[in-house]
Order: C-alpha cells, then sequence, then structure tokens
C-alpha cells in the first residue's frame, strides 16, 4: 500500500516582485479569522476585546489593533470582523476563539484568500489601475479598510 503525505503550499508559492519602487508579494503567513457578532452580543464581545487585546472592536470600514500590534481587527462590514494575525498556524485561530469565549460566531478563512501586501511609494497608483476605492490619502487613510473585486 502506497503512503502519501499533503504538504502546505501557498496559492502563489511565494510569489514576490518588485516593480520600480514598489514590492508586490504574497503574505502567505498571515492567519485570517472571520468574527461575526452576535445579535445582541456587541457589549459583551467589545468588553472581551478591550479586556484580553487592549483594543475595541472597529466600525465598518475602520481598523483597530491589539495593544502588541501582533493582531488586527478589521471592520468589513456591521458585525462582521476580519481578524489578521502573523501566524498562519491553526493554534492561533484557537486560541482567538478560546480568550473571546465563545462570544461571536467564527470561521477560520485562512487558506480560502490569497494574501498579497505592497509596499513602497507607488503603491496607491498601483492599486488606482485596478481598483474601483478612491486611494487617495485624503479619503482613504492608514486605518481604513474596504473590499473590492479586482
Amino acid at each position: 500500500m502506497a503512503e502519501y503525505s499533503l504538504t502546505a503550499d501557498s496559492p502563489l508559492s511565494g510569489y514576490r516582485e518588485i516593480f520600480q519602487s514598489t514590492v508586490l508579494e504574497e503574505a502567505a503567513e498571515l492567519g485570517i479569522l472571520s468574527m461575526a457578532v452576535p445579535l445582541g452580543g456587541t457589549a459583551a464581545l467589545n468588553k472581551a476585546l478591550v479586556d484580553a487585546y487592549g483594543t475595541s472592536l472597529p466600525v465598518a470600514g475602520k481598523i483597530t489593533s491589539s495593544s502588541d500590534g501582533k493582531i488586527r481587527f478589521l471592520g468589513i462590514s456591521t458585525d462582521q470582523i476580519f481578524i489578521i494575525f502573523a501566524d498562519a498556524e491553526t493554534s492561533q485561530t484557537m486560541t482567538i476563539e478560546t480568550i473571546l469565549k465563545g462570544l461571536g460566531y467564527f470561521t477560520t478563512q485562512t487558506d480560502n484568500w490569497v494574501r498579497l501586501r505592497i509596499s513602497g511609494t507607488r503603491s496607491r497608483e498601483s492599486l488606482a489601475r485596478i481598483c474601483q476605492i478612491d486611494l487617495d490619502p485624503a479619503a482613504f487613510s492608514v486605518d481604513q479598510v474596504s473590499r473590492t473585486v479586482m
């Protein structure tokens, strides 16, 4: 009988490209956890976030960060938060769910999304070519978030 083993591989196999002063790279190390806020559960979940992470629930379109800066909470829409953390391992997902004591509804999203990081002096200009969001710094500043199709 043949023995098989599975090996994890990121969707873009560690893609990284430099275009003049702009870097586009896969950020496969990031984990994503979706959290839905239960009806009537906003206050309890917010208190748990403050107690555990030193931050509050973000409103839709905004980002909050844990006090150590290692976890970011993205307000994707009303009562839906994406939690982004620097370790795509499932242990971190379980830790977050345990700390928040079942106060939200959680779904692991890490394997469902390709994560890209763009940086450099022309990153906003580069994104503006394929993105339907107004990325002018006056309209879309640091710690804002929006979902779009690109």
